[in-house]
């Protein structure tokens, strides 16, 4: 009897412990568990960790450029000086040892700086005129884009803008898409916007109403014997605002606010152009001749019997050595009387006798 009862619970425990193991489906335990490889023991399943998306923070605006950044700027790459060379106080003058470099200095000039967004980044550049030089390396006049900390944003030179050796601003106002420019080249003022076009400062001409001014380029215009580059001999004055006051009468001021400085013009009784002259090394002729060269020099360039002897003038005649081209127009090679050796001016000018040219003669 004992016996029997120890064998039936037995049976029952063996019976218990089958339905407790795992199904034949392979189905998971409902308490998951995974083994650590290192111990042995379960631990609890991670659950994937959530990933949150930061929102970007805003760029900062670039700051506004000040009078401080103006008066200490980092002079341009043009003007010739160190890289990093900066004004101070609105000007720089290079010493050697204890002197003064002769010519060796940059100054703002006025007008004023005006503030503005010249180029839509948000932030307020400062347009700024400047003179510098290098010894004798002369830029020209330059109305810069300043950024904060005095950096340069971009530079642009007036000269060949307004045509003139030296332009001075007398206004500066922030105007619709640029900044407008009053200027002094020459004799009178002339009008200008500087804007900002293909990442850089441009400046161009514009009239007094404030439209761009239809005018013509001298930039590498060259003497020929047909005139000086565009200025072409036998056009009417009037072809020429602001290069030749059409209404002056021969060569009563005829050069205008724009003729280059050390070049002119003579106009005859007609109103056209006649001549067109200079006296200064800056200009030269097409094959590079150029006043102040030896003729020596210049009859390399012209060699055989390409020159003719000529003489210019009446009352006090000039020696010149002349181009005459099949039209009758010429380009004139004054020398000096002494020695013939020097070239001192240099013409292109019509043969025929008309209004104020009549004295140039062969």
């Amino acid at each position: 009897m004992h016996k029997s009862l120890v064998a039936m619970t037995l049976a029952s425990l063996i019976i218990l412990t089958a339905a407790c193991g795992p199904s034949e489906a392979g189905s998971a335990p409902a308490a998951s568990a995974s083994p650590n490889a290192s111990t042995g023991t379960a631990s609890p399943s991670r659950r994937p960790t959530p990933h949150f998306s930061s929102t970007p923070s805003a760029t900062p605006r670039a700051a506004d450029t000040t009078l401080a950044d103006v008066r200490a700027l980092i002079l341009p790459q043009v003007c010739g000086y160190a890289a990093g060379t900066r004004l101070s106080g609105g000007s720089y003058t290079k010493y050697s040892g204890s002197d003064i470099v002769e010519n060796a200095e940059a100054t703002l000039k006025d007008p004023a700086p005006v503030f503005t967004d010249i180029n839509g980044d948000g932030a307020k550049e400062a347009l700024v005129f400047l003179q510098c030089n290098h010894g004798k390396r002369i830029p020209g006049d330059l109305l810069l884009a300043v950024g904060s900390g005095g950096n340069v944003i971009s530079t642009a030179n007036l000269d060949p803008v307004f045509h003139a050796s030296q332009v001075r601003g007398t206004a500066m106002t922030v105007g619709k898409g640029g900044v407008d420019l009053t200027v002094t080249a020459g004799p009178g003022d002339l009008h200008g916007r500087a804007a900002f076009a293909g990442g850089r400062l441009v400046v161009t001409q514009t009239t007094s109403s404030g439209d761009e001014a239809s005018s013509i380029s001298l930039d590498g215009a060259t003497f020929t014997s047909a005139g000086f580059g565009p200025l072409k001999l036998g056009a009417p004055a009037s072809d020429y605002p602001g290069y030749i006051n059409a209404d002056a009468t021969n060569d009563d001021d005829v050069d205008g606010p724009k003729m280059p400085d050390g070049l002119h013009a003579y106009i005859g009784s007609a109103g056209t152009v006649t001549a067109v002259w200079t006296e200064s090394s800056r200009f030269s002729s097409r094959s590079g001749a150029r006043v102040g060269m030896s003729v020596s020099q210049l009859r390399k360039l012209y060699p055989g019997s390409a020159l003719e002897e000529a003489t210019i003038g009446t009352q006090s005649p000039e020696q010149a050595l002349a181009l005459i081209d099949s039209s009758g127009h010429g380009l004139y090679f004054v020398v000096d009387w002494n020695t013939r050796s020097k070239v001192t001016a240099m013409y292109a000018a019509a043969t025929s006798k008309d209004g104020h040219i009549d004295h140039l003669a062969t």
